[in-house]
């Protein structure tokens, strides 16, 4: 978990990026249209697992490591399509957690690690404020999953019916929360009603400000130190 190849991820860091850019933007809209087409969630999964795991392939422990947690995600989503497991989507979700927790660690690190401020660092930047997004929406998920009251909707929607399977009918909504707290906008029509998820919901609006101007920080001071170094 030292980073990603500097050099093997010239492609397909930029593939990773589009593909959860993809996910973002199509995946709610189609789970609305065909909520009960669970192969719209393998496919987007499946993209997102096979893109993800191509970044890790420095160190094969961790490439193993991450291939499995794919493969639990995949092959549990797709069980969840016939199986409605409240115990399944749980751990399913647990491992999603882990899977991209993992990406958001190893692409911070290949941020710091670099000396140069260069296209593939600004995608990396880029590709890790969205997977932040993503870890926090899986652990509202999480939540939910256990304590289907943990969140109330302030404007007329039928919020039991996102607690229900499929799994996607309630995933999108978090994917929803999640960006509109890290992003601080505060619309304020889905809050979170539990002491503790509050606080989880209040650090995710922190880490996403503290994400930002640490990040630009970090990006400025290089191209200072290059600049002076370029001098000299």
């Amino acid at each position: 978990m030292n980073g990603l190849p500097r050099y093997t991820n010239k492609i397909r860091l930029p593939i990773f990026l589009l593909v959860l850019l993809l996910f973002l933007i199509a995946y709610p809209y189609l789970h609305h249209t065909y909520p009960k087409h669970i192969a719209i969630v393998e496919l987007f999964f499946a993209l997102i697992m096979i893109s993800g795991v191509s970044l890790l392939t420095r160190h094969k422990k961790t490439l193993y490591f991450m291939v499995g947690l794919a493969a639990t995600i995949l092959i549990g989503i797709f069980i969840m399509g016939t199986v409605q497991s409240r115990v399944l989507l749980f751990f399913v979700l647990l491992v999603e957690l882990l899977f991209f927790l993992v990406i958001l660690i190893s692409l911070v690190t290949y941020i710091y690690k670099q000396k140069e401020v260069t296209l593939d660092k600004l995608y990396a930047a880029i590709t890790s404020y969205l997977v932040l997004g993503i870890v926090f929406a899986v652990l509202y998920a999480l939540v939910a999953t256990v304590t289907p009251v943990a969140f109330q909707y302030t404007v007329s929607t039928d919020f039991a019916s996102l607690s229900l399977f499929p799994h996607p009918a309630f995933f999108s909504e978090a994917l929803y929360f999640s960006f509109v707290t890290l992003a601080t906008l505060g619309y304020g029509d889905w809050v979170a009603l539990m002491g503790p998820l509050k606080m989880v919901a209040s650090l995710e609006a922190i880490s996403g400000q503290l994400f930002i101007a640490i990040l630009i920080a970090r990006l400025v001071g290089i191209q200072i130190a290059q600049s002076i170094a370029d001098d000299d």
